[in-house]
């Protein structure tokens, strides 16, 4: 008995590391999504600098253009997504189950990395359903720890 006491209190430990990974990539991609709206304010500013009536509007449209551009440096861009892809490791490290909740978190946030490459910004869908999958593999790990303490 006392070995699935253990072993239930070595998978709530992990449960609640996951939930602050899975928290802590959800907020990267947010951040990130920041960072690609942004960047196409600032292609779409250098687009309409070719319709600009006068060289003061496309003077004013260049320095915005740039403004949303130089927002964030390389050096950051670079951090955040280097983050963004240990955090993705570690989760996976820790759903090496191949039960259907975790294959469920694990699809779905391949799925958001390939958006996120893509520069895909319109993904609020799929981060609603890294929530739900996280949600549903959370809701099933209490109820195995509640049966196991029945």
């Amino acid at each position: 008995m006392q070995l699935k006491e253990k072993q239930q209190e070595i998978q709530l430990e992990w449960d609640n590391e996951l939930r602050k990974l899975l928290g802590s990539y959800i907020s990267h991609c947010y951040k990130v999504n920041s960072i690609i709206d942004t960047l196409k304010r600032g292609k779409a500013k250098l687009k309409d600098m070719d319709n600009a009536g006068s060289y003061e509007e496309q003077l004013k449209l260049s320095k915005e253009a740039k403004k949303n551009i130089e927002a964030f440096t390389p050096e950051e861009v670079d951090d955040l997504l280097k983050e963004l892809t240990e955090i993705q490791a570690q989760i996976k490290m820790y759903l090496f189950h191949d039960d259907p909740y975790a294959v469920a978190i694990l699809i779905s946030i391949q799925k958001m990395n390939d958006k996120l490459m893509k520069l895909d910004n319109d993904n609020i869908k799929d981060l609603n359903v890294i929530i739900t999958a996280a949600r549903n593999y959370f809701r099933h790990q209490w109820e195995i720890t509640n049966k196991v303490a029945k």
